[in-house]
This record gives C-alpha cells, sequence and structure tokens, in this order.
C-alpha cells in the first residue's frame, strides 16, 4: 500500500470549522487505500502568543532554552490532537502522536535542534492498524528525553524527515498559497505560480525569503529523493512539484525574484588583517546555528580590514552581542548594524550557463537609480543588497526584465 505523508500549515488550522474540512479531505485520501502519515503546525498565531506569553514571566525566554521548547511544543500537540478528534468524529481511525512518541531523535541544541535520528517502528504499528497517523510537527527529543524544537518552519522539515524515514512516495505541503510563485504576488501582480522546480531552486529560493517551505526540508528530500508538492489548502490547483529534474525552463533559466526585508547588516570594523580573525568571528556564530550570508571582507589598508555580513532579523540581537564580545577581543574599531536594508535575489538552475545574467541584472537595478551595496553569486543565485526602501521596486523592475511569469509557469 502507498504511503503519502501530508503536512498543514497553521493558518490551514486556525479554526474548527477548517480543522474539519481538512479532516474530510484527508479522509478522501485515505479511502483510495493509501497510508496517511499528516503533519501538522501549530493554529493560527499559537506560536506568537506563547512566545508573548513566556515574555510576561520571563524577561528573556529563549534563553531557558529547555523550559521554552516544552512550552512551544504544545502549540503542535494541540494541533495534532484537534485534527484526531476531527476524523474520530467521521468515523476515521486516527492516532496523535508527539515528536517523541513518533520516533523523532535530535541533538540537544534547544531552539534549532537537527534530527539526528528516527525510529519509524512507532509509526509503522499503528498504520498496520489501519489508523491515520497525525503528528506533531517542530518538535523531538534529544538522547537524554528532553523535548527540543527545530526552529522556525520546523515543522516542515519534520514532515520531509518522516517522508524520508518512512519511504513515502511523496510529501505534499498545505499552504495558504498555491505554491512557489516568480514573485510575491502581493507586490507583483503579473506573478505566476510554478508548475516544477528542482530541489537545488528551491533550496535557494527558500534560502533568499521565500517563505514557502523550509530550506532544510528540501535538502532531506534532495538527500532521499522524495518528491514535493506544494499546493493551496482544499484547492483542487495543482501547486508546484518539487524534484529531481524541472521538465522545463525559460529562455533565461531565471525562476523566480526575492525581496527579502527581514534582513540586517553587520560591519565590523578595523578588525586586523591577520589568519584566524574571520574564524573568530564566524564561529561563535556558527555554533549558535545562526546562519550568516553574503560575507564580504574589503581589502587591507594599514594592516586593518573591515567584515560585513548579513543575517535574519530573528537573529540579529543574538549575533550582534555574539560579534560584540568578539570584535573588542580582537581590538576592532567598532561594529555597525545596519537594519534598513533588503536583500534582491534572482533564483534558477540558468544563471551558471548564462553569463550575461549578472549584468543584465545590475544594468536593470541600475536603470531605476538603485545602488548595490553588496553582492554574492553561486551556480543558481545572485543576490544583492540595496536599501530597503528600493525593495519593492527592485522586485518589480527584475521580474519585468527576465519576463518571468511566462514559460512553465501557470498564469494567475
Amino acid at each position: 500500500m502507498a504511503l503519502l505523508v501530508q503536512k498543514y500549515g497553521g493558518s490551514s488550522l486556525a479554526t474548527p470549522r477548517q480543522i474539519r474540512e481538512i479532516a474530510k479531505q484527508i479522509a478522501r485520501a485515505r479511502s483510495e487505500g493509501t497510508q496517511m502519515v499528516i503533519v501538522v503546525s501549530a493554529r493560527g498565531d499559537t506560536t506568537d502568543d506563547l512566545i508573548d506569553l513566556a515574555r510576561e514571566v520571563h524577561p528573556e525566554p529563549s534563553q531557558a532554552g529547555r523550559e521554552y521548547d516544552a512550552l512551544l511544543a504544545t502549540g503542535e500537540k494541540e494541533s495534532a490532537a484537534l485534527l484526531a478528534l476531527a476524523l474520530l468524529a467521521q468515523g476515521v481511525a486516527a492516532i496523535s502522536m508527539t515528536g517523541a512518541q513518533a520516533g523523532i531523535q535530535t541533538d540537544s541544541v534547544h531552539r534549532k535542534a537537527r534530527i539526528c535520528g528516527f525510529d519509524p517502528a512507532p509509526i509503522r504499528r499503528q498504520l498496520a492498524q489501519g489508523k491515520i497517523v497525525i503528528v506533531a510537527g517542530f518538535q523531538g527529543v534529544d538522547r537524554e528525553g528532553q523535548i527540543t524544537t527545530l526552529g522556525r518552519g520546523g515543522s516542515d522539515i519534520t514532515a520531509a524527515a518522516l517522508a524520508a524515514g518512512l519511504g513515502a512516495e511523496r510529501c505534499e505541503f498545505f499552504k495558504d498559497v498555491p505554491g512557489f510563485h516568480t514573485a510575491d504576488p502581493r507586490h507583483v501582480p503579473t506573478a505566476a505560480v510554478l508548475k516544477a522546480l528542482c530541489y537545488d531552486e528551491a533550496m535557494e529560493l527558500g534560502s533568499v525569503g521565500a517563505q514557502i517551505i523550509h530550506p532544510r526540508a528540501v535538502e532531506l528530500a534532495r538527500r532521499y529523493r522524495i518528491p514535493l508538492l506544494i499546493r493551496q489548502t482544499l484547492s483542487e490547483a495543482p501547486g508546484t512539484w518539487i524534484q529531481e529534474v524541472a521538465p522545463m525552463e525559460n529562455i533565461h533559466g531565471i525562476r523566480g525574484v526575492v525581496a527579502d526585508t527581514r534582513v540586517v547588516k553587520i560591519s565590523v570594523i578595523g578588525v586586523p588583517d591577520r589568519p584566524g580573525v574571520a574564524a573568530a568571528l564566524f564561529v561563535p556564530l556558527g555554533q549558535a546555528r545562526i546562519k550568516t550570508d553574503m560575507i564580504v571582507q574589503n581589502i587591507s589598508h594599514e594592516g586593518l580590514s573591515d567584515i560585513s555580513f548579513v543575517v535574519a532579523q530573528d537573529e540579529a540581537q543574538e549575533a550582534l552581542a555574539i560579534i560584540q564580545e568578539k570584535a573588542r577581543s580582537l581590538g576592532a574599531v567598532e561594529v555597525q548594524f545596519d537594519p534598513e536594508i533588503a536583500r534582491i535575489s534572482i533564483v534558477g538552475g540558468g544563471i551558471a550557463s548564462h553569463p550575461e545574467i549578472a549584468g543584465e541584472m545590475f544594468a536593470a537595478l541600475a536603470s531605476v537609480g538603485i545602488n548595490l551595496e553588496m553582492i554574492s553569486t553561486s551556480e543558481i543565485k545572485i543576490s544583492c543588497i540595496v536599501r530597503q526602501e528600493h525593495a519593492q521596486k527592485a522586485l518589480q523592475i527584475l521580474h519585468d526584465r527576465f519576463e518571468l511569469g511566462k514559460g512553465d509557469a501557470i498564469e494567475n
């Protein structure tokens, strides 16, 4: 019997009516003879509400890692139990499980844990009894039996891990959008839904700010060759497939453009230009699992240089505290913090084979007076830092310049 993993986001589970409708959708799929494992996020704004509640009793609750994770994990447990109840009310056998009960094993880094093992036996036992298994996403348990959480978007990671560990036919992600777009349709009216992406393109789009699926989930799917399908909840729209090879490419091979205003730039000014300085700054950031991007070191003058990099807004204060401490020990002149930036990125498998694309991107931005402060490239991505006030203009001009929304896209 085929096995299907589905993941439902928090906005899809926000109300009792939505939960009942989703239960009907799951029951229909199960009636076709498919074994079903469902992963759920916390409902609506539950996670944010829990964080606000924690701040009312502790000034920095995230620093109390164990208890913070124990609190946040309750949101997904609630969703799982409610969905199981909705299925039971329809006469469908179902059982909810926490991450620990489902066999998800993690390391011991609270708030940013990584899955390091999975025991499929508990889920397989329930599937063998004909039950739909509903797993609380975003969480697991370490070797000491302590609850851990996987970070924002962690339920996506849970779903991909379960699909890989159980050998699922595919993993479907139900969102409040119909799939990946060529740009954010809230800001670019001509943006269209993409029929397909390869794993690398989906990972890059996620890493530069497209909030559709967590890049770590795509990475897991790529490693185990699990096809992913992004669909809109309770919609018949075909969605976006993510698998090894996208079937078509547009003329330039550019699949999407993303403007991310949820980033900040940190610059360490006047650090000694000697071996080991960069390591002294970035090793502790890595140990704290803070992702850095667009690292730039300028040419040394009089034995000193400047190092700049970009981090996500929600990790900015933690990163700044680490860097300020290290900068003092290195004798740096100062640390600068710039929250008024945006990262503009184009992504597509054709970038490596079209060397003219970088110049076209820079020329398009220059034509509307947008200055580039930092640039980074890879085989399938080009990113630039611009002033935040120019983000939407940059998004539109690049979407137009590369004629996105055509080719293999489904027109809105």
